[in-house]
Protein backbone atom coordinates (compact mmCIF):
# COMPACT_ATOMS: atom_id res chain seq x y z
CA UNK A 1 0.00 0.00 0.00
CA UNK A 2 1.83 2.94 -1.28
CA UNK A 3 1.72 5.59 1.58
CA UNK A 4 -0.96 7.85 -0.22
CA UNK A 5 -2.99 4.79 0.17
CA UNK A 6 -2.56 4.44 3.98
CA UNK A 7 -3.67 8.82 4.38
CA UNK A 8 -6.31 7.76 1.74
CA UNK A 9 -7.79 5.16 3.93
CA UNK A 10 -7.03 7.00 7.11
CA UNK A 11 -9.88 9.99 5.31
CA UNK A 12 -11.93 7.20 4.88
CA UNK A 13 -11.45 6.31 8.72
CA UNK A 14 -12.38 9.66 9.93
CA UNK A 15 -15.71 9.69 7.92
CA UNK A 16 -17.06 6.54 7.77
CA UNK A 17 -15.97 5.07 11.09
CA UNK A 18 -14.86 8.18 12.97
CA UNK A 19 -18.26 10.04 11.75
CA UNK A 20 -16.46 13.55 11.14
CA UNK A 21 -18.53 14.95 8.48
CA UNK A 22 -15.99 15.37 6.18
CA UNK A 23 -11.95 14.63 5.61
CA UNK A 24 -9.46 15.25 3.14
CA UNK A 25 -5.55 14.65 2.62
CA UNK A 26 -4.06 17.64 3.83
CA UNK A 27 -0.29 18.43 1.32
CA UNK A 28 0.91 15.77 -0.51
CA UNK A 29 1.82 12.31 0.39
CA UNK A 30 5.36 11.82 2.14
CA UNK A 31 6.09 15.48 2.11
CA UNK A 32 6.33 17.87 5.09
CA UNK A 33 2.96 18.30 6.31
CA UNK A 34 3.09 20.36 9.70
CA UNK A 35 2.24 16.99 11.14
CA UNK A 36 -0.93 16.33 9.55
CA UNK A 37 -1.61 14.38 6.66
CA UNK A 38 -5.63 14.22 7.31
CA UNK A 39 -7.69 17.02 8.43
CA UNK A 40 -11.28 16.53 9.10
CA UNK A 41 -14.08 18.71 10.51
CA UNK A 42 -17.81 18.05 11.88
CA UNK A 43 -18.47 22.13 11.27
CA UNK A 44 -16.12 23.79 9.70
CA UNK A 45 -14.47 25.32 12.84
CA UNK A 46 -13.58 21.99 14.82
CA UNK A 47 -10.47 19.99 13.39
CA UNK A 48 -8.87 17.05 14.10
CA UNK A 49 -5.21 16.28 12.91
CA UNK A 50 -4.44 12.38 11.33
CA UNK A 51 -0.70 11.61 11.65
CA UNK A 52 -0.16 8.45 9.26
CA UNK A 53 3.20 6.83 10.58
CA UNK A 54 4.24 4.15 8.61
CA UNK A 55 6.92 2.47 11.09
CA UNK A 56 7.63 -1.25 12.11
CA UNK A 57 7.79 0.16 15.73
CA UNK A 58 6.57 3.06 17.73
CA UNK A 59 7.52 3.76 20.64
CA UNK A 60 6.92 6.79 23.30
CA UNK A 61 10.11 8.87 21.89
CA UNK A 62 8.21 8.47 18.66
CA UNK A 63 5.36 9.75 20.19
CA UNK A 64 6.91 12.56 21.39
CA UNK A 65 8.94 13.41 18.39
CA UNK A 66 5.43 13.60 16.67
CA UNK A 67 3.36 15.87 19.02
CA UNK A 68 6.18 17.92 18.64
CA UNK A 69 6.52 18.39 15.14
CA UNK A 70 2.33 18.80 15.19
CA UNK A 71 3.31 21.75 17.36
CA UNK A 72 5.98 23.47 15.33
CA UNK A 73 3.40 24.96 13.36
CA UNK A 74 -0.13 25.79 13.81
CA UNK A 75 -2.17 27.29 10.68
CA UNK A 76 -5.29 26.53 12.18
CA UNK A 77 -6.66 25.11 15.92
CA UNK A 78 -6.48 21.45 16.07
CA UNK A 79 -9.02 20.07 18.83
CA UNK A 80 -7.61 16.17 18.34
CA UNK A 81 -3.95 15.05 17.36
CA UNK A 82 -4.42 10.87 15.86
CA UNK A 83 -1.34 9.45 15.32
CA UNK A 84 -1.82 6.41 13.39
CA UNK A 85 0.39 3.48 12.58
CA UNK A 86 0.10 0.27 10.45
CA UNK A 87 2.06 -1.78 12.94
CA UNK A 88 1.28 -3.35 16.77
CA UNK A 89 2.06 -0.79 19.93
CA UNK A 90 2.44 -2.30 23.11
CA UNK A 91 0.78 -0.03 25.23
CA UNK A 92 3.60 -0.09 27.75
CA UNK A 93 5.93 1.35 25.16
CA UNK A 94 3.94 4.62 24.96
CA UNK A 95 1.62 4.84 28.35
CA UNK A 96 3.67 6.88 30.28
CA UNK A 97 4.60 9.43 27.30
CA UNK A 98 0.83 9.57 26.05
CA UNK A 99 -0.45 10.49 29.65
CA UNK A 100 2.58 13.26 30.10
CA UNK A 101 1.96 14.74 26.65
CA UNK A 102 -2.01 14.33 27.59
CA UNK A 103 -1.43 16.11 30.90
CA UNK A 104 0.88 18.90 29.15
CA UNK A 105 -1.61 20.09 26.50
CA UNK A 106 -5.41 19.57 28.12
CA UNK A 107 -6.41 21.97 25.39
CA UNK A 108 -5.24 19.00 22.50
CA UNK A 109 -6.94 15.61 22.40
CA UNK A 110 -3.96 13.46 21.99
CA UNK A 111 -4.85 9.76 20.76
CA UNK A 112 -2.76 6.44 19.27
CA UNK A 113 -4.60 4.22 16.88
CA UNK A 114 -2.42 1.47 16.20
CA UNK A 115 -3.14 -1.76 13.48
CA UNK A 116 -4.99 -3.55 16.32
CA UNK A 117 -7.49 -0.07 16.66
CA UNK A 118 -7.97 -0.04 13.06
CA UNK A 119 -8.67 -3.99 12.83
CA UNK A 120 -11.33 -3.38 15.36
CA UNK A 121 -12.85 -0.49 13.79
CA UNK A 122 -12.76 -1.71 10.36
CA UNK A 123 -14.08 -4.78 10.68
CA UNK A 124 -17.86 -2.78 11.02
CA UNK A 125 -17.16 -0.86 8.05
CA UNK A 126 -17.11 -3.65 4.80
CA UNK A 127 -17.38 -0.90 2.17
CA UNK A 128 -14.32 0.88 3.48
CA UNK A 129 -12.05 -2.57 3.70
CA UNK A 130 -13.33 -3.34 -0.16
CA UNK A 131 -11.94 -0.10 -0.95
CA UNK A 132 -8.52 -0.18 0.41
CA UNK A 133 -7.94 -4.15 -0.02
CA UNK A 134 -10.24 -5.81 -2.45
CA UNK A 135 -13.86 -7.90 -1.82
CA UNK A 136 -12.10 -11.13 -0.86
CA UNK A 137 -10.56 -9.58 1.99
CA UNK A 138 -13.79 -7.95 2.83
CA UNK A 139 -15.07 -11.45 2.46
CA UNK A 140 -13.10 -12.87 4.89
CA UNK A 141 -12.11 -9.91 7.16
CA UNK A 142 -15.91 -8.88 8.06
CA UNK A 143 -16.75 -12.56 8.06
CA UNK A 144 -19.35 -12.11 5.31
CA UNK A 145 -20.13 -15.92 4.27
CA UNK A 146 -19.99 -16.52 0.50
CA UNK A 147 -21.78 -19.64 -1.06
CA UNK A 148 -18.55 -20.77 -2.91
CA UNK A 149 -16.08 -19.82 -0.07
CA UNK A 150 -16.97 -20.18 3.53
CA UNK A 151 -13.47 -19.07 5.11
CA UNK A 152 -14.02 -16.73 8.23
CA UNK A 153 -11.85 -19.42 10.04
CA UNK A 154 -9.05 -19.31 7.95
CA UNK A 155 -6.16 -16.45 8.19
CA UNK A 156 -5.83 -14.22 4.56
CA UNK A 157 -3.13 -11.90 3.46
CA UNK A 158 -2.94 -9.52 0.43
CA UNK A 159 -0.17 -7.30 -0.21
CA UNK A 160 0.06 -4.65 -2.22
CA UNK A 161 3.44 -2.85 -2.75
CA UNK A 162 4.07 0.37 -4.91
CA UNK A 163 7.50 1.79 -5.00
CA UNK A 164 8.95 -0.90 -3.13
CA UNK A 165 6.91 -0.11 0.34
CA UNK A 166 4.73 -2.63 1.22
CA UNK A 167 1.80 -3.15 3.60
CA UNK A 168 0.43 -6.63 4.12
CA UNK A 169 -2.74 -6.80 5.33
CA UNK A 170 -3.95 -10.40 6.76
CA UNK A 171 -6.43 -11.59 9.23
CA UNK A 172 -4.93 -13.14 12.02
CA UNK A 173 -5.51 -16.60 13.80
CA UNK A 174 -7.75 -13.88 16.57
CA UNK A 175 -9.71 -12.45 13.36
CA UNK A 176 -7.61 -9.02 13.68
CA UNK A 177 -6.76 -7.55 10.50
CA UNK A 178 -2.98 -6.87 10.39
CA UNK A 179 -0.71 -4.65 8.69
CA UNK A 180 3.24 -6.23 8.19
CA UNK A 181 6.21 -4.20 8.17
CA UNK A 182 6.78 -1.58 5.95
CA UNK A 183 9.48 1.18 5.36
CA UNK A 184 9.76 3.88 8.04
CA UNK A 185 8.16 7.66 7.71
Amino acid sequence: MSPYDFEALIAEVATMVDGHREARLYGRSGRADDGRDVIATDDGMTYFAYQCKRVAQFDGAALRRAVTAFEVRQPFVVTSFIVVMACIVDAKDIETDLIELRAARPGLDIQVRDGWDLSRSLREFPTVVETAFGPAIRRDFCNEEDSSTASSNRPMTATVAEGGISIQAGRDINGAIHFGQSSGR
